[in-house]
């Protein structure tokens, strides 16, 4: 029986969590989505993207250092590439994920990557990517990847190696 991530009480769709990430607890796996998954996945997706142009447009603005952080706020908070960024944590805060038996776990970050957006943002950043930007799910290719890390007990790994997203954790056992 595959995981399942819910959105709001109603099912966004599943995954076997097939591999291990590179992160103490961190699984990523292919999501298989619902009719309703198509319909709300796209608004959770893009972070990667969304947070290298939030990047971008702080360096445009003069924003280098860490001292300048009130700054940096002010972009977050008033710019569109600031908004996306929001947008999408926000999103993934509502997500809860449920193991196959059903029980809720508690989980330290998540995020979805729509592969087709990953291969225009390593193109854009200069890189080709090792797999052709097609019309994924169409020819039975998968379209979204998940991962999730996992709270594991006696864990220091710096939030830096964890995962995309650090959530405050909804579900507690």
């Amino acid at each position: 029986m595959p995981y399942t991530l819910w959105h709001l009480d109603k099912l966004v769709g599943e995954t076997g969590f097939e591999h291990a990430g590179p992160a103490p607890g961190q699984r990523l796996g292919m999501l298989r989505p619902t009719p309703y998954g198509y319909e709300v996945v796209p608004q959770m997706c893009g972070f990667l993207a969304a947070s290298f142009a939030l990047k971008k447009e702080m360096e445009r603005r003069g924003f280098v250092s860490d001292d300048q952080a009130d700054g940096m706020l002010g972009v977050l908070e008033h710019s569109a590439e600031g908004n996306r960024v929001v947008g999408i944590v926000k999103h993934l805060a509502e997500l809860e994920l449920r193991a196959p038996d059903g029980d809720r776990q508690t989980i330290n970050s998540i995020a979805v990557t729509d592969l087709r957006e990953l291969a225009a943002l390593v193109k854009d950043i200069g890189s080709e990517p090792e797999f052709e930007n097609q019309a994924m799910e169409e020819d039975g290719r998968p379209r979204y990847l998940i991962s999730a890390t996992f709270e594991v007990a006696g864990s220091s790994a710096p939030a830096a190696q964890r995962s995309f997203v650090r959530l405050k954790p909804r579900w507690r056992h």
